[in-house]
């Protein structure tokens, strides 16, 4: 009795939240804010888009924030200097395939919809060698300028079950501002 107690006492404590600690971020300048597993660092803004004469027409920066060997947390902001008009189904598409095609992975599950009322593609992903698995989302800012976001997490296998909620954490609280 007292074993079945204490295994059943287990399985409580197991579905009980864990205290996940996370670095609050804001960007005002590029309009989003996320609870990063740990402090972020930030890229220099670089060129990410060319136009038919080679002049950039969009600028990516990149936050990431890596606990090395464990879990990594990422978003990366492209924003436009002059009027686009982006196809939003195919440049959701197209932006999370780049990311798949880096990782070298495959998408285990893909659905469109919305975050924070803009149009939104959310995708699991699991590297070819399993090194590596993650969750994704895609998002596109659709305006005379426009801004996309790419907002991913990663664990791998030696990620402990507190840095695996952290990542799923740090993709649920991304918003754009």
């Amino acid at each position: 009795m007292l074993k079945q107690l204490a295994v059943a006492t287990s399985l409580v404590l197991l579905l009980l939240p864990v205290a996940v600690h996370a670095e609050s971020f804001t960007s005002d300048k590029y309009g989003f804010s996320a609870d990063f597993p740990v402090s972020p660092t930030v890229s220099e803004p670089k060129g990410s888009e060319i136009d038919n004469e080679g002049n950039f027409i969009a600028t990516m920066v990149m936050f990431s924030a890596h606990e090395p060997g464990t879990t990594s947390a990422l978003v990366t902001v492209d924003s436009y200097a002059v009027s686009k008009k982006l196809n939003i189904a195919a440049t959701l598409k197209a932006m999370r395939n780049d990311f798949i095609r880096g990782m070298e992975a495959k998408i285990v599950s893909s659905d469109p919809g919305t975050r924070d009322g803009h149009q939104a593609l959310f995708f699991t992903y699991d590297t070819r060698d399993h090194s590596a698995a993650g969750s994704g989302i895609v998002i596109i800012i659709s305006r005379k300028k426009p801004r996309t976001y790419l907002v991913v997490n990663m664990h791998t296998p030696a990620a402990s079950a507190e840095q695996i909620v952290a990542a799923d954490a740090f993709l649920a609280s991304f918003h754009i501002k």
